[in-house]
């Protein structure tokens, strides 16, 4: 099931007053797109810790998932058969720790696969044990959603771990809810 943390709109900064919201999912991410620009805002995490901090409600107590052999991350929604929902179009970022490893101003145009493949590099995780933290805003209504995903990882530094051959995927679904650590 697809649930969001949270739920935002255009009067969460002045930048965002007075544009059109009840546009298409593409114009309202287009007009985000611009006005964020003007929000003092560094990114998208940066605006929206401040309404959904941490990790939501993420489980974070568990062992961390080794990640060194990956090099994507998979977002999905297995409900819908889709990784973005194509209709809730919108930036999302991906953050190890305080280090920003992927960003897009419209995950679900430019991500459409099932399950959506996000290039990572997960050797931003300095150290060794890390936060990844997928953050999605879907504005393709005037009230935004916020989808807010965490999980713990690893990455040994021992070279002789990283060249080996892993079938281990990350897969996280569109929910504040749960992490997926699938199998080959």
């Amino acid at each position: 099931m697809t649930e969001f943390c949270a739920v935002i709109g255009a009067s969460i900064n002045p930048a965002f007053a007075g544009k059109k919201w009840n546009g298409s999912p593409v114009g309202n991410t287009a007009n985000f797109a611009v006005a964020f620009n003007g929000t003092g805002f560094t990114s998208l995490k940066q605006m929206l810790d401040r309404t959904v901090p941490g990790c939501a409600n993420t489980r974070t107590d568990i062992p961390p998932v080794d990640v060194a052999n990956l090099t994507t991350l998979e977002w999905r929604n297995d409900e819908k058969k889709m990784g973005f929902v194509d209709t809730h179009h919108g930036p999302c970022e991906v953050w190890i720790d305080d280090t920003r490893v992927f960003q897009n101003d419209d995950c679900a145009a430019n991500y459409r696969a099932y399950p959506a493949v996000l290039p990572i590099n997960y050797a931003e995780c300095v150290n060794t044990n890390c936060m990844l933290t997928i953050i999605w805003l879907a504005v393709h209504k005037p009230e935004w959603e916020i989808y807010k995903q965490c999980v713990p990882i690893t990455f040994p530094v021992s070279l002789s771990v990283r060249n080996t051959k892993s079938s281990v995927r990350l897969v996280m679904f569109s929910s504040c809810l749960a992490y997926y650590l699938g199998f080959d």
